[in-house]
């Protein structure tokens, strides 16, 4: 009833999957879902000291690596994705409409420049807790992956590096 009450005080948006997303806390979400599973996790989530979290802007067909920080590798995919998820009661998202969308940070779990932007910034504010890396430096060669272990204390061990 709680969730249901926030939701009718919050702007709402086209959604890319449902008829509309709201804005909570700078982001927008399903309401029936990711609203309600983000104020669950705030509420009752306790993260530890040596949690090790990857954030990327959720996928649509595309490898984990690849979306974080490549939004010409993420949106025809993710685009595609959803539109197969939509709800049959909705006519299909036009590709045009989804890419304003995009551009104006009205997607899934809050803008893709906008989280981008975030991550890097709080990497300055805190490198010994927040490692970002764009997907060109880890494609590069194994260094990336070998920065990523060595940054998360979980070392290769000889034959695997």
């Amino acid at each position: 009833m709680k969730h249901r009450r926030l939701c009718e005080t919050l702007l709402k948006e086209k959604g890319w999957l449902t008829p509309h997303l709201v804005q909570h806390q700078g982001s927008w979400f399903v309401p029936s879902m990711a609203l309600k599973g983000l104020c669950l996790l705030q509420n009752h989530f306790k993260a530890d000291n040596s949690d090790i979290f990857l954030a990327t802007f959720p996928t649509a067909g595309t490898t984990w690596v690849r979306a974080i920080i490549n939004p010409e590798d993420m949106f025809v995919p993710k685009w595609i994705f959803l539109n197969k998820l939509r709800s049959k009661n909705l006519k299909p998202l036009s590709i045009e409409d989804a890419f304003k969308l995009f551009c104006d940070g009205v997607s899934h779990n809050g803008s893709f420049w906008d989280d981008v932007l975030e991550y890097w910034r709080a990497s300055l504010e805190n490198p010994t807790k927040i490692l970002f890396m764009k997907f060109e430096e880890i494609k590069r060669d194994t260094f990336g992956q070998i920065q990523i272990s060595r940054f998360s204390g979980k070392l290769f061990s000889i034959e695997e590096e």
